[in-house]
């Protein structure tokens, strides 16, 4: 009896060694962030900020502050209800996909084949956008239509197709990430068309239900919603944001404790509270990226409704990757994210106009703290690091064949001017810039002081690209590592004669009491 006890004692006490040391790394995470969270709150003018982290089957460890209400003194807690932006694009995803699961969506078929009211305009030899471009960013619809998008009137979800029918499409679907709530909005409709239920609905019975996501649902502006946060403008003043037309890409409300379902959905592909809502291989998939076969490829990483990164640290290969999705309002900003490989989550909700710098601040710093002082992975920060392949992926081009007038759309137009073999001038409006390269086509820039004095840009750099004969500028920033295309090479097409005849006769107009535009 003896020698079992023995053996018993020698492995149990490994375990509770283990146990304290979590406790303690978690009381030192606690501590920690009473410590931090408050400076970065005061410099972002942060109203109130509710936060979840999800370990496993360890406790949900909840970290509320500030005020959901600040007139009446009413603190935030893990069910003060938060309105969660784009977060809202997870479950309109998962939604498309259960409905791909069953037969009823063809994510390779053009989104028209689904809403027979969609009739889009392309420009002469452009594909049809699938259900699939709009699902990862892809489709070069733009982000946002404005008109209608936030009302102090309800304009229903379903007038995003007469929208977006008034676009003519000049940007082909693949050649690049675009992120596009017009997109998702698209895709709602899809779900009420092809599910026969209304989008609210549809969401509730198959996610929100089985979840048991209780305090979660759809704003359509006419719901009286008990211990729902307040949104404040950056000095603190109380704004009243309107309800958002693109439900499917943006209209939830919810809170932390509802959304550590949505961490744990991600942790365990597809499973929340030992039930399964999607099929582990459906989740998966969603958590894989598909922008690898872009045109403009950059290190950017989507999936399906979700975005993948690094944590950015020398212990990336040990901490994997972490997917999930941000959102933001005017006043109201949102990240859900999970680390599969670490099985921890972070919920972080705040009701401030500035809280989208808030958030962003704050998550890379939770995250880090937590990793640190109770996984026991010793993260070491300002690594250096390369441009990746896909980041510094430039053409070493001619200058005789970089020199040109480059446009982004609208009116932001750069003109290019080959000096020598080595050195371009960059001109956008009264900006002077000289760029050299530096014999692997990627060019160091320096800014004319004065118009003369030449001052060195440690920032950024610029690189060019020929795909399909269009000419793409890129920036590649020197310190994060990351690169964006922002401009193509024009190309000179004479403007109709009844275009001419037109220019100049239209206005902007809004067509709803109350219009206001997202952040």
């Amino acid at each position: 009896m003896k020698r079992y006890c023995a053996i018993l004692l020698l492995v149990l006490c490994p375990l509770i060694v283990i146990c304290q040391q979590v406790d303690n790394g978690r009381q030192l995470f606690n501590t920690r962030c009473d410590s931090f969270i408050p400076i970065l709150m005061k410099k972002y003018n942060t109203v109130g900020f509710s936060m979840a982290v999800v370990d496993g089957n360890e406790p949900v460890l909840y970290k509320n502050y500030g005020y959901a209400d600040l007139e009446k003194k009413i603190a935030t807690n893990e069910n003060t209800v938060f309105r969660i932006a784009s977060v809202s694009k997870v479950f309109t995803a998962m939604s498309v996909m259960k409905l791909r699961d069953e037969g009823k969506v063809d994510l390779n078929a053009p989104v028209e084949n689904y809403l027979d009211g969609l009739k889009l305009r392309y420009a002469p030899h452009l594909p049809q956008i699938t259900v699939r471009d709009l699902l990862t960013h892809t489709s070069g619809l733009s982000d946002n239509i404005d008109n209608g998008s936030m009302c102090s009137t309800h304009v229903p979800a379903e007038s995003i197709i007469a929208e977006t029918n008034k676009l003519y499409l000049t940007i082909p679907a693949g050649l690049k990430m675009n992120y596009s709530n017009t997109g998702y909005a698209l895709l709602g409709c899809l779900i009420e068309k092809v599910s026969g239920e209304k989008y609210e609905e549809y969401i509730r019975n198959n996610f929100f239900s089985p979840m048991e996501m209780t305090r979660t649902g759809v704003w359509t502006g006419s719901e009286t919603i008990p211990n729902i946060a307040m949104g404040y403008l950056k000095d603190s003043t109380f704004f009243n944001e309107p309800s958002l037309r693109d439900l499917a890409a943006g209209g939830f409300f919810s809170t932390a404790a509802d959304l550590t379902q949505l961490c744990r959905l991600i942790m365990e592909q597809g499973k929340a509270n030992g039930k399964e809502v999607m099929p582990a291989g459906t989740m998966q998939e969603m958590m894989t990226d598909k922008t690898a076969e872009i045109k403009l490829r950059t290190d950017d990483e989507f999936g399906y409704g979700l975005f993948i990164n690094n944590l950015g640290s020398d212990k990336d290969s040990l901490i994997g990757k972490n997917i999930g999705h941000g959102g933001d309002s005017r006043v109201f900003h949102s990240i859900v994210v999970a680390f599969p490989k670490l099985n921890i989550g972070f919920v972080l909700l705040t009701n401030s106009a500035e809280g989208g710098s808030f958030t962003k601040s704050a998550v890379l710093q939770i995250a880090r703290e937590y990793i640190r002082d109770v996984k026991g992975i010793p993260i070491q920060r300002g690594i250096k690091s390369a441009f990746s392949l896909a980041a510094g992926e430039v053409d070493n081009l001619s200058n005789t064949v970089i020199a040109g007038t480059y446009g982004s759309g609208g009116e932001d137009f750069v003109t290019i001017l080959e000096k020598n073999k080595q050195k371009l001038i960059f001109r956008q409006d009264k900006t002077k810039l000289v760029l050299q390269n530096n014999g692997s086509g990627i060019y160091s820039v320096k800014y004319m002081l004065f118009k003369f004095i030449p001052v060195k840009v440690k920032a950024a750099s610029f690189g060019f690209r020929n795909i399909d004969e269009n000419i793409y500028m890129k920036t590649l920033d020197n310190k994060s590592k990351n690169a964006e295309y922002i401009s193509i090479k024009d190309k000179a097409v004479a403007m109709p004669e009844s275009w001419k005849a037109i220019a100049g006769k239209y206005s902007v107009v809004n067509l709803c009491p109350g219009n206001m535009l997202l952040y």
